[in-house]
């Protein structure tokens, strides 16, 4: 038998479609959905293969880069918190992830949802949403938004359903 006539075989078709089905029932609970949950599995194992080069020793200057790496991977996990307190750079904004964070669901700006600029195509304006989604992230439980006001800069978060994710990347893509 060919490669090909195997590849075209029905039954083996259908002995590799079982297959697939119990190899996805079986490893759902690991399976990234979102390239936010696909970050969260990495970042749990960046998380202990750091940490063990840390529990290794190494200099000062391997250290603050290991620190760095640690302060990555909690923030890949939605560990904002964590990250901001070992990470040795302030600019990476992990301390306003964290309150963001913590404020789950909760506007923490006074700007409108939206505001009208003007348009060369409307008398009216157009409207424009204020919130701006600059990242995702899984923490192993939901998968969270995290969006910037842009009059004002303030970060939020809230939670972000599959469907809805699904949907953005629609309209990402452009299908």
């Amino acid at each position: 038998m060919s490669f090909l006539e195997l590849l075209l075989d029905p039954a083996r078709r259908e002995e590799a479609a079982r297959e697939q089905g119990e190899r996805r029932e079986k490893n759902q609970h690991v399976a990234a959905r979102s390239p936010a949950q696909a970050t969260y599995l990495f970042s749990v194992g960046r998380e202990q293969a750091v940490l063990e080069q840390l529990r290794e020793g190494a200099d000062e200057e391997r250290r603050a880069v290991l620190y760095e790496q640690l302060a990555e991977a909690y923030a890949g996990q939605g560990k904002f918190e964590q990250a901001a307190a070992v990470s040795l750079s302030e600019d990476k904004g992990y301390a306003e992830r964290a309150e963001a964070v913590k404020a789950l669901g909760r506007k923490r700006c006074p700007c409108p949802e939206a505001i009208r600029v003007p348009s060369k195509r409307d008398a009216k304006g157009e409207r424009v949403e204020t919130q701006r989604r600059v990242e995702e992230v899984f923490d192993g439980q939901t998968l969270i938004g995290i969006f910037t006001c842009i009059s004002c800069r303030k970060m939020s978060a809230k939670p972000v359903s599959q469907s809805a994710w699904r949907e953005n990347q629609r309209d990402e893509t452009g299908s």
